[in-house]
């Protein structure tokens, strides 16, 4: 595997997760909720001998992958400093590690700057979640995206990530999902589209959660699953209690690829059963009688 694996986040997260967490020392790299060390984490994932990288390019090579780490400073050390976890020989090497910026960890409240763990972080998002779709269902035919539920989520818990959206928001419409299925709630999680106003695969992950089948038209599904939320929470529903209705983009999209296909196809052709040549418009045969 190369330095840079570019499998995604739950492939590379499902390798680190086959084996336990070691002790930590003063790094850490989260990996859904559970901290380990960078090192072990990267030779999880690369299968490189630990003696191959330092613990900087490990952090290094996890942010890029998504994950939320803590950072790296290094110290004018000997190698013989107990306190180290890695062997720094000279000072040149000491002076061309990169330092990175002080900065907040990965995942932190924003009131005090404080770690949080990225279970608790999801937890409370998922809350948060649950109570902003609610308040989306009380106006029909309303949605939100994926893009803004996050940064929403984020805002209202005071708790912020540097890990990428993609590799969490599945998880918070999970606890969504299980709010729901507790308060005997429709489906607030088909209010939740992505840019393009398609539910995309996150709604196949929100039906995967419920146990529930995988339907053909995920978007269609997702509409009437809307309708009952709007039934149920809107205040402004039509008086005929309303219509399954897919978001503007998604209809524009798909009466857009039926007159692709309408256009494509070939117009078919009246043969005289005689001659078997074409009929003009008239219908009538030049040749026949």
């Amino acid at each position: 595997m190369s330095d840079t694996p570019d499998s995604d986040i739950e492939t590379t997260a499902a390798l680190i997760r086959k084996a336990a967490p070691e002790p930590l020392q003063e790094h850490w790299a989260d990996i859904d909720g559970v901290l380990y060390p960078p090192k072990q984490a990267y030779h999880l994932i690369t299968g490189q001998p630990r003696s191959a990288f330092n613990t900087h390019h490990a952090l290094a090579q996890l942010r890029t992958l998504g994950f939320a780490t803590s950072t790296y400073t290094p110290r004018a050390v000997s190698s013989t400093d107990p306190s180290t976890d890695e062997p720094v020989s000279t000072a040149d090497e000491i002076d061309h590690v990169e330092p990175a910026p002080a900065t907040t960890p990965g995942t932190w409240r924003v009131s005090d700057g404080s770690a949080v763990s990225f279970r608790d972080a999801i937890a409370e998002w998922g809350r948060v979640a649950h109570d902003v779709l609610l308040e989306t269902a009380t106006r029909y035919n309303d949605f939100v995206t994926y893009k803004d539920l996050a940064e929403k989520v984020q805002e209202v818990s005071g708790i912020r990530t540097k890990s990428q959206m993609r590799n969490w928001i599945g998880k918070v419409l999970a606890v969504v999902v299980e709010e729901c299925a507790r308060g005997g709630e429709p489906p607030l999680t088909s209010l939740c589209v992505t840019q393009s106003q398609t539910v995309g695969d996150g709604y196949r992950f929100v039906l995967e959660t419920a146990g529930e089948p995988i339907p053909d038209d995920l978007d269609h599904h997702a509409a009437e699953a809307r309708l009952r939320c709007y039934r149920a929470f809107s205040t402004d529903l039509p008086s005929n209690g309303g219509t399954p209705t897919l978001p503007p983009q998604v209809t524009a999209s798909r009466e857009a690829a039926a007159r692709k296909a309408a256009a494509a196809r070939p117009e078919k052709i009246e043969l005289c059963p005689e001659h078997h040549t074409a009929l003009p418009r008239s219908g009538h045969c030049d040749y026949c009688a």
